[in-house]
């Protein structure tokens, strides 16, 4: 891949853009500009990018910009790993093949096209591509699996065109054509793409049959049409000797143009034409397309052809025959990258042809058919080249530098002596592809809990590309606390259904013996809607599968387990009652307020509730707010800060020198905003000290708002519509104006300082009237946070629109 600016190839500022994207979709539009500014990505910034855990979009886009130099490796490494790609993928990697080699390894796709159970796409692929490589050969293969006849129309329409390209014969066409004809016949405008090339082969094939069908059947536009060309087809004759005057008066020298007849109406050519399309170089391969593989075989057309047009006239024979191997002796198509190697390369494509070169498992059985070239590292100067280079071979050399790509290479080499520490710090000063390698590295820490502590950075975040990677690579990790993370996951906001599959698929393989309650909880919590064919059904139910059941429970367990399972049922009913978007709230958030509910109902129930300290029932619900809000919002502030926006304006109003009549103006400008002068013990202290904070923040580290206040100070400051020190619009919210962020932040801050009153002197037990007012508060601050995140993600999808 080069680096610098070869025609044609992306640059170094090409890759910076790429790493720069946050998220799947991002990249994705920078691969589309590049494929319209026809830039290419060589060889081995694909393969090096492959390994990333990127969307299927990615991959496929980057497959149809790839080139390569080494175009041997660039064979093997392709013909080795189609089965192993998802199908989609699959199918761009075949066309990148034939796009950018040789295509000496066709061969390969023999067996391939001849194994049952190969999907569609990569069937049809093998069939779409077959006559730019060996099409007799290819088309013949995938004509004797049994699978294809109950594939899409549009397969069998591509069947019938080949076949009638290369003259392959089989009763199974016959039959599938008149069962097309016969579900069309009383459509006068048939949708079925199989139906013209149907006709075309019959034509070709069974021409007085579908004469006799025609006049028999009712008389609806196409079939009126078909009769139209029954009678071209019967008149070919005449068309023909057209044809052989032309050529015979050419007297053996080269004809300008030769205008064939349909290809269904080729079949009787005379030999004195076929020499004259053979014999003579060609740019047009379609005049070959229905000449009988003998004819071919029987002219002595090596000296008059040049190489490309040789290899599509050896497409068009039978490898076992004689004339091909001839042929083969003086062609570009048939000689090896190993050009003293042709005799092995002939046998393995002999082996190939007679069904003897088969598939083990999800590889081919490599022969050695050409030089195995070695992979050379990427050629790329930038910085992540480091990378790439160990992720396709990590015995590849790599600089040692402190650039935090080296530092991955040197962790993914090493992880036992990796500091992680340190790499976490490198790697937090950006995201998208630096947050995926880091993810990946951690991924090699097996049984290392301080690489699970790492994955937190990216636990919350919305990328479901990101968030997916983190599942994997707590799976492999594969520590009681990483599956218990794993676990919480489940039933978070930002896991998507992919997601929450990835989770049971790794969870499945797991030892979860010491986590049975947490995978109770977890079944409990999740949110399925009454729609019993959503996906969640399917989930929910092989999460409980790794319930273990008790042999022989007891008549008291029994009446325990009912009793939490009635308990907790009522607990939830009660508080989706009382709170909006209840079902929709992790397992933590919820399970706090299960606890707050429930010692609400205790004390209440109970003889010496005047005895009883309350603060425990405002604890709970307030860490089930400050859980819910880091959930929602954590990985925001984090995406806001990285940017390093907020902290250039804080430093202009003066919070990095420090300078303090700047500072105390911005803060009295706060505390003065209408309803925020009337907010109890507003602290300008603790204003000043998160803005101080916010403004020092270097990107690598990490940075949480401390509680629910500092979350309501956040969004006042940075999200409001009007500032006149240039601060608003930095964050969305979902305050229709500036007065009722203001009441939403009141909230918070009343919400915390009760709290914090509680914790610190007591809930005396003669407050207890103002509990439902508490639960009140507790609902509307769930109902900011959903309508806040409801906004920012309309707000996300709006600027994605417009950029497209």
């Amino acid at each position: 891949m080069a680096s610098v600016s070869s025609s044609g190839f992306i640059t170094n500022s090409d890759i910076d853009e790429f790493l720069a994207a946050l998220t799947s979709k991002d990249r994705l539009k920078i691969l589309n500009k590049w494929r319209t500014q026809s830039l290419k990505i060589e060889d081995n910034f694909l393969r090096g990018i492959l390994k990333f855990p990127l969307s299927q979009d990615e991959v496929i886009a980057a497959f149809d910009l790839c080139e390569t130099h080494n175009r041997a490796s660039f064979e093997l490494w392709i013909m080795e790993n189609i089965l192993t790609w998802e199908q989609n993928v699959a199918a761009s990697a075949i066309r990148a093949w034939e796009r950018t080699t040789d295509r000496i390894l066709w061969h390969r796709l023999v067996p391939i096209a001849s194994s049952p159970g190969l999907p569609q796409r990569i069937r049809f692929t093998i069939l779409d591509i077959a006559p730019s490589s060996h099409g007799f050969e290819l088309v013949k293969a995938t004509l004797l699996c049994k699978e294809w006849e109950d594939l899409s129309p549009a397969f069998h329409a591509l069947m019938f065109e080949r076949c009638l390209q290369f003259e392959l014969i089989d009763i199974r066409l016959d039959n599938i054509a008149w069962k097309i004809l016969d579900q069309n016949k009383h459509i006068s405008f048939p949708e079925d793409k199989s139906l013209l090339p149907a006709i075309g082969w019959l034509c070709r094939h069974k021409e007085k049959e579908l004469e006799k069908w025609t006049l028999n059947s009712p008389k609806v536009l196409w079939v009126n049409i078909l009769s139209s060309v029954l009678e071209t087809h019967g008149r070919r004759g005449h068309e023909i000797s057209k044809i052989e005057k032309i050529v015979l008066k050419a007297n053996g020298q080269p004809v300008s143009s030769l205008k064939l007849p349909a290809l269904w109406s080729r079949g009787e050519l005379k030999n004195e034409i076929y020499k004259q399309i053979i014999k003579f170089p060609k740019t047009d391969a379609s005049l070959l397309d229905g000449i009988p593989a003998a004819v071919i075989s029987q002219e002595d057309c090596h000296e008059a052809s040049h190489n490309s047009w040789m290899n599509n006239i050896i497409g068009r024979l039978p490898l076992t025959d004689p004339a091909c191997r001839m042929k083969n002796l003086s062609s570009s198509f048939g000689r090896s990258y190993d050009q003293t190697r042709f005799s092995e390369l002939h046998e393995a494509r002999l082996l190939a042809t007679n069904g003897k070169l088969g598939i083990a498992t999800d590889k081919i059985t490599r022969t050695k058919d050409f030089s195995d070239e070695e992979v050379v590292s990427s050629p790329i100067t930038h910085a992540f080249a480091s990378f790439i280079n160990v992720l396709i071979s990590p015995q590849n050399q790599i600089d040692l530098g402190e650039n935090p790509w080296h530092l991955l290479a040197k962790a993914w080499i090493s992880p036992a002596s990796a500091d992680l520490n340190a790499l976490t710090t490198a790697t937090r000063k950006g995201r998208g592809l630096l947050a995926l390698a880091h993810i990946m590295v951690m991924s090699r820490m097996n049984g290392r809990d301080e690489a699970v502590l790492k994955l937190l950075d990216h636990i919350r975040s919305t990328d479901e590309t990101e968030i997916r990677s983190v599942v994997r690579a707590l799976g492999m990790i594969n520590t009681p606390r990483s599956l218990l993370e794993l676990i919480s996951m489940l039933t978070r906001p930002n896991t998507s259904i992919q997601a929450q599959q990835d989770i049971v698929n790794v969870l499945a393989g797991k030892d979860l013996t010491s986590l049975q309650n947490e995978i109770r909880s977890a079944v409990h919590d999740l949110n399925v809607p009454e729609n019993t064919e959503h996906p969640l059904f399917q989930i929910r139910d092989e999460i409980s599968a790794m319930l273990h059941t008790r042999e022989k429970p007891t008549e008291q367990v029994r009446n325990a387990d009912t009793l939490a399972d009635s308990q907790g049922g009522n607990l939830d009913q009660e508080l989706g009652g009382m709170i909006p978007y209840y079902n929709s709230l992790s397992s933590e958030v919820k399970r706090a307020l299960r606890t707050a509910l429930f010692f609400n109902k205790t004390v209440t129930d109970s003889k010496h509730a005047n005895s009883i300290d309350l603060s425990p029932l405002i604890d709970m619900q307030y860490k089930a707010m400050e859980l819910l809000y880091r959930e929602f919002f954590e990985d925001t502030v984090s995406q806001v800060l990285q940017k390093g926006v907020i902290q250039r304006k804080l430093d202009v109003i003066g919070y990095a020198r420090p300078i303090m009549r700047n500072m105390d103006d911005f803060e009295a400008f706060i505390a003065t905003l209408p309803v925020v002068k009337e907010i109890p013990f507003f602290s300008k202290f603790k204003l000043r000290k998160m803005l101080r904070a916010l403004c020092q923040f270097e990107p690598g580290k990490r940075f949480t708002l401390d509680g629910l206040k500092a979350f309501g100070l956040f969004f006042l400051v940075f999200g409001r519509q009007n500032c006149r020190h240039g601060l608003e619009g930095l964050v969305i919210t979902a305050a229709k104006d500036d007065r009722e962020l203001a009441e939403f932040c009141r909230e918070l801050h009343i919400f915390q300082d009760f709290r914090n009153r509680a914790a610190h002197e007591g809930f005396h037990p003669d407050a207890s009237n103002d509990i439902l007012g508490i639960w009140r508060t507790t609902a509307l601050v769930v109902q900011w946070a959903f309508r806040t995140k409801d906004a920012q993600k309309t707000a996300s999808l709006g600027a994605v629109k417009q950029a497209s």
